[in-house]
């Protein structure tokens, strides 16, 4: 049949081919635009009618500046923090309400004549807690104000109450703070042992509140890119937080004071975001140390047969900015290794043309070639 009507085979032929054209134009003229990818291309963000955001490529010397410049602003921090805490002066204990004291008494027995006899012996007076009102209950004398005082003077104040008593001749008073409730280091966190230290005669830093702690606890890697451990201790002062790197507040025996409390933790100095076509997903990469270019594709499990090499984008978080490197060269390579990713940047690899083709591609064979067999079906 159709022999006897050649008319239809060209008729299909006709039809086919202006479905084709029909689905081949608007990718052409429109430059693909709106075929599904993971980005604008390389172009798109360099037009400056598209992306008003200013773009310079970068080179190794650039790169090596942003890098010191990047370790200036970070040490630049750490002094102001530094700073801020300050090196107090060492604060003597202090009874506080709510305080557990011991109190012992020394003394000597009237009319003991040897120098065996005369020497003193101590009575053990017992554990009183600092009532709400800063006094405390002592036998034979008594309410006395204990609260704002240190354990010495304290201690002159209760022997005077107890001389005057007439109940212990001569008596010394020795006062200890068994439990200290207003002074003390509260140590929470990636520690091993979570706990509240009372505040010593000689001061405290952070080092030896760590210890106290029994040290910060050793996790398995549980961020993507590895290495995010114990790295920074956070001093809450007074309602403020400083934050510092577990190395400086080690190297610098930072003090503390009374009050303090203390949280160590895990926290990425550095979180790079990861978009474009070479990522499996959208990735966020968190690093402990700083990060460059180079490390970040490392790890990113990045598909350069999608990825468009010749235009690596860094977009920086911090003085809105966009780097391009070129990563196909020697040079770009180089660059790479010195680029240095802050905080919040987005690291954008755009599609490579190629990978759109075949998405055209894959988009005309199935539409067409299911057109095309029914119009063969229809010419039986």
């Amino acid at each position: 049949m159709g022999g006897a009507f050649p008319w239809r085979a060209s008729r299909r032929a006709v039809s086919l081919s202006l479905l084709v054209s029909c689905l081949l134009a608007p990718l052409l003229l429109d430059g693909c635009a709106f075929m599904p990818s993971t980005g604008p291309f390389a172009s798109n963000v360099l037009d400056k009618h598209s992306n008003s955001i200013p773009v310079e490529n970068a080179n190794e010397d650039i790169a090596y500046q942003l890098w010191q410049e990047v370790l200036h602003r970070r040490q630049e921090n750490i002094d102001k923090t530094l700073t801020a805490l300050g090196q107090p002066a060492i604060q003597p204990q202090k009874i506080a309400v709510g305080d557990y004291i011991t109190l012992s008494l020394w003394s000597q027995s009237a009319g003991q004549q040897s120098v065996l006899q005369t020497a003193p012996h101590q009575t053990d007076m017992g554990v009183y807690i600092v009532a709400l009102n800063g006094t405390v209950d002592l036998p034979y004398v008594g309410p006395v104000t204990v609260a704002g005082l240190t354990p010495q003077e304290a201690e002159k104040i209760i022997a005077a109450r107890y001389a005057k008593a007439q109940q212990f001749p001569k008596a010394e008073a020795v006062v200890m703070i068994k439990r200290n409730k207003g002074q003390n280091i509260v140590i929470i966190g990636s520690v091993n042992k979570p706990i509240t230290l009372d505040w010593p005669e000689g001061g405290l830093t952070v080092s030896e509140a760590l210890g106290g702690a029994g040290g910060f606890r050793v996790f398995a890697a549980s961020y993507k890119g590895g290495d995010i451990a114990v790295n920074n201790v956070m001093i809450i002062r007074h309602g403020k937080d400083y934050s510092l790197p577990l190395k400086t507040v080690l190297e610098h025996h930072v003090q503390l004071v009374p009050g303090d409390t203390l949280v160590v933790r895990q926290k990425p100095l550095v979180r790079a975001t990861c978009l474009g076509a070479g990522w499996a997903s959208p990735t966020v990469i968190n690093f402990d140390k700083q990060p460059t270019l180079a490390k970040v594709l490392s790890l990113g499990q990045i598909s350069w047969h999608t990825a468009q090499g010749r235009g690596v984008f860094v977009f920086k978080h911090d003085f809105r900015m966009i780097y391009r490197v070129n990563i196909d060269t020697p040079e770009g390579m180089r660059t790479a290794q010195w680029f240095p990713i802050a905080d919040q940047d987005l690291v954008y690899i755009p599609p490579s043309r190629s990978t759109t083709l075949q998405q055209i591609t894959q988009i005309i064979m199935s539409v067409a070639y299911p057109a095309a067999l029914g119009a063969s079906y229809a010419a039986r």
